[in-house]
């Protein structure tokens, strides 16, 4: 019997004078035959429409999408006057996982 499976990590790195050491390894198993097109919530700029759009009513006009390499941004106007920026990691089987979201404040912070 095989197997065929992936897994994705996030890793922390602390400095320790002029060099950085790995301090925390988190990994995840991906599931590679059943998450690819299995839904919404795999796709950057869906989990964006429907989540900020949708659901929270957030998204004011159209979100504009950046790619570069394994990384997405997705950036958008918000109905409460704030620009967001919502970052996703694009693994091995396509699968967008949805990594940090940043809110800019109305003074541009």
């Amino acid at each position: 019997m095989t197997n065929f499976g992936y897994y994705y990590s996030f890793i922390d790195l602390t400095q320790e004078k002029d060099s950085f050491k790995i301090s925390n390894m988190d990994f995840y198993g991906e599931d590679f035959l059943c998450t690819p097109y299995h839904g919404w919530q795999w796709q950057g700029e869906s989990v964006v429409e429907i989540k900020y759009g949708e659901w929270c009513k957030l998204i004011s006009g159209n979100p504009t999408t950046q790619t570069d390499d394994y990384t997405k941004t997705i950036y958008f106007d918000g109905t409460d006057g704030h620009k967001y920026m919502i970052e996703f990691l694009t693994i091995t089987n396509n699968t967008d996982v949805e990594v940090s979201q940043y809110k800019m404040s109305k003074n541009g912070k």
